[in-house]
């Protein structure tokens, strides 16, 4: 969507083509992590001050320890010739900003069946009769079961490294601050953000056989 913005914003054409049901207009609270590249993406379009605080926690430091033992390395955004390190953002947020920027460009969305995406000489083809696209440039974003990925034979390498992520959320009275922390445990590495309505977001990667057992 960001790209298809940025296309706009050039003077170039873009669709968005969507093949899923629309969405319900509900509050989807799931959490995005946004890398400090798509930030600064969202910047350059305006959109990063559209995300209030209410909405986007945002982290400039970051704290790397072993278990049970004091922070070993600290470093800030600025170490590293940045202004941020990463964030975290609200999934509905996030999309109500950037369908109002798609809506502000005039960007058309249009819904398609991956069957009637077509690879021509020229590039693509996208639809039938009247309402068909011609791209030159297709840019899919679709998960691992993705009828366009079967469809067109584009192979897919899965990595299987024996280790399962456990994911929770935890409310507490004790001040954690808003400094991410990396902490390196018996069990496996423990990654802890701070989301914007101040639960504490937690990722824990461990063993398979591990991951059961302590989550028990």
């Amino acid at each position: 969507c960001l790209l298809a913005c940025s296309l706009a914003q050039d003077g170039h054409p873009a669709v968005l083509l969507e093949h899923l049901p629309k969405a319900p207009d509900t509050e989807d609270r799931r959490l995005y992590a946004l890398s400090t590249a798509s930030l600064q993406f969202l910047e350059t379009q305006g959109l990063y001050s559209r995300l209030g605080p209410s909405c986007c926690r945002v982290f400039s430091d970051l704290e790397i320890s072993v278990f049970r033992e004091p922070a070993r390395v600290r470093f800030a955004a600025s170490d590293l010739g940045g202004f941020l390190l990463g964030g975290l953002v609200y999934a509905s947020d996030l999309s109500r900003v950037l369908a109002r920027r798609v809506s502000e460009l005039g960007i058309p969305t249009q819904r398609f069946d991956p069957d009637e995406l077509e690879q021509t000489a020229q590039g693509w083809v996208i639809g039938r009769g009247e309402a068909a696209c011609r791209a030159a440039l297709l840019v899919v974003a679709e998960g691992g079961q993705s009828r366009l990925r079967e469809r067109f034979r584009i192979p897919v390498e899965t990595l299987d490294y024996g280790e399962e992520a456990l994911t929770f959320g935890l409310a507490t009275e004790h001040d954690l601050g808003s400094t991410p922390r990396q902490v390196f445990t018996p069990w496996g590495p423990l990654g802890l953000l701070l989301a914007p309505d101040d639960i504490v977001q937690g990722v824990w990667s461990m063993p398979a056989a591990t991951g059961a057992g302590v989550a028990r």
